[in-house]
Formats: structure tokens, C-alpha cells, sequence
């Protein structure tokens, strides 16, 4: 029986390595497949409770003359909690974005560190060699030689240096286009909250005015207070935490 060479036993162990990292890339998507399919499930579940809530407060505001500024009040809710749903979202989605870029910062130290060790061990040893072989033994020759690989040193090293610096380069400039980007829909969202607000507001200048002076004036205050706590509500989750004011940017812009 033929014993295995030691280059039989590291092929073999490269395949099984190799076989490993696809296996593992397998697993990553299906579990990102996974993942998005739960997510559209529990957006699907949400709509469809927020529906048939919607619904039920259309068939009680049947016979109440304030039918429509229910129905809006209702309306406006939902867009609230929609909004405090995409805060959530994007907070996740934020919290993803600084993970990676964590690890990305992690592994250029990384790659600098080893950098900085390597050139540090390749002074030493040149230096080794050049003390060992003596001043009075050398020829011209060798020393020449001696120069041209001492100066071949720094040039590799600067180099690396170079792509180092670019790649560090790319991903600063890549971090904050993101964080223009995500302003940006900030405000864009702040201002949508806002024009809802002032929307919710004029309906209920003009139930008062439609309503008897006593009756109209209890109710409007009541929705207006409703109104303004889950304004508070939604403001309080946005601002809540320093770092949170990305909060109201879709998921796209990861």
C-alpha cells in the first residue's frame, strides 16, 4: 500500500478549502435570500394589518358627521407609522454601512502594520549583511550592488505606500458621497413630515369652521393633540440618538 506524498496531502487539502469558501458563499445567499424574503413578508403582513385598521375606522366614522377629518386623522397615522417604520430601516441600514466600513478601516491598519514590520525587517537584515561582509573586503562591485539593493528597498516601499494611500483615498471620497446622499434624503423626508402636518392642520381649520362652535372647538383640540404627540413620537425617533439624523434614508442608498 502506497503512503500519501506530502504533495498529495496539501492538493487534497487545497480542494477541501476550496470546496469550504464555495460552501460558505452558498450559505451567504441563501441566507441574504432569506433574509429579503422576510423582510417583503413582514412589509406585506404590516400593509395588510394598516389596511383592514384603515377600513375599520371608515365603517365606525359611517354616521359621524366628522366622517372626513377622522379619515384623515386615520391617514396621516399611517403615514406616521410608515415613516417611523423607515427609521427603523435605515438606522439598521446605517448600522450596516459603519460595521463595513469598520472592517475595512480594520484591514488597512491591518495591511499598513504588516507593511511597516516588513520594511523594518528588511533594514535589519541589510544592515546584518553589510556588517558581516566588512568595509576593507569589498569591492567596487559589491558595493554597488550593495547600493542598488538598499535603494530598492524604498522604492518598493513607497509604491506600496502609494496604493495604500489611494485605496484609503477611494474609500473616504466613496464615504462621503454617502453621507451627502443621505442628507440629502433627510431633508427631503423632514420636509415631506412637514407638508403632512400643515396638510393635517388646514383640514382641521376647516372642520371648525363647518362644526357647532363648542362641539368643533373639543374636537379639533383633541385631534390636534393626537397629531402633535405622534409628531413628538416621530421627531423624538429620528433625533433621539447622535449619529441617527440618516434615519430617514431608504435602504437604496446602502
Amino acid at each position: 500500500m502506497m503512503k500519501p506524498t506530502v504533495d498529495k496531502v496539501l492538493k487534497d487539502v487545497q480542494l477541501l478549502s476550496k470546496r469550504m469558501r464555495t460552501r460558505e458563499a452558498f450559505a451567504d445567499e441563501l441566507l441574504n435570500k432569506v433574509g429579503a424574503l422576510q423582510s417583503q413578508l413582514e412589509s406585506m403582513r404590516v400593509f395588510q394589518e394598516e389596511t383592514l385598521e384603515y377600513e375599520d375606522i371608515a365603517k365606525r366614522a359611517e354616521k359621524n358627521p366628522r366622517k372626513q377629518l377622522i379619515l384623515c386623522l386615520a391617514a396621516e397615522n399611517k403615514q406616521l407609522e410608515q415613516l417611523k417604520m423607515q427609521n427603523r430601516t435605515l438606522e439598521t441600514s446605517l448600522e450596516e454601512h459603519e460595521l463595513t466600513l469598520e472592517m475595512i478601516m480594520s484591514k488597512y491598519r491591518e495591511q499598513i502594520s504588516n507593511l511597516m514590520r516588513t520594511n523594518e525587517t528588511e533594514r535589519q537584515m541589510d544592515h546584518r549583511n553589510a556588517s558581516s561582509n566588512g568595509v576593507a573586503s569589498q569591492t567596487d562591485g559589491e558595493r554597488n550592488q550593495v547600493d542598488a539593493d538598499t535603494s530598492g528597498t524604498p522604492v518598493a516601499t513607497d509604491e506600496r505606500l502609494a496604493v495604500m494611500a489611494a485605496i484609503a483615498k477611494e474609500v473616504a471620497e466613496q464615504s462621503e458621497a454617502y453621507s451627502a446622499e443621505l442628507e440629502a434624503e433627510l431633508h427631503r423626508l423632514n420636509a415631506e413630515n412637514q407638508a403632512l402636518r400643515e396638510l393635517l392642520a388646514i383640514e382641521t381649520a376647516n372642520s371648525v369652521s363647518s362644526s357647532p362652535a363648542g362641539a368643533g372647538v373639543s374636537t379639533v383640540n383633541s385631534n390636534t393633540a393626537i397629531s402633535s404627540t405622534a409628531a413628538r413620537e416621530t421627531n423624538g425617533s429620528a433625533t433621539s440618538k447622535p449619529g441617527e439624523e440618516w434615519a430617514g434614508v431608504p435602504i437604496v442608498f446602502k
